[in-house]
């Protein structure tokens, strides 16, 4: 009888065992998915910004504070203007 309990007593403790290691590999596991879908919201939401910055609707250079081409010219009119008076 006292081989059977212990024998029991075996049983159960590498069923909680297997069952602590089970909960283990589930937490790594859910701990890698959470880690991984935060990487890609992460990436998503930079080529989001980057492409708020760069593109408008039209796939066009947006300026933001950096003045191309025209604005360049009439900005410095503009300030010449102001400076000369």
């Amino acid at each position: 009888m006292k081989i059977f309990l212990e024998h029991i007593a075996v049983d159960l403790f590498n069923i909680t065992t297997w069952k602590k290691c089970a909960d283990g590999i589930l937490t790594v596991n859910l701990f890698f998915v959470f880690v991984k879908l935060e990487a890609e919201q992460t990436l998503e939401r930079k080529k989001r910004k980057y492409n708020m910055r760069t593109n408008d609707k039209r796939g066009e250079m947006k300026n933001r504070g950096v003045n191309t081409g025209d604005a360049t010219r009439w900005d410095a009119q503009f300030n010449s203007s102001h400076l000369i008076k």
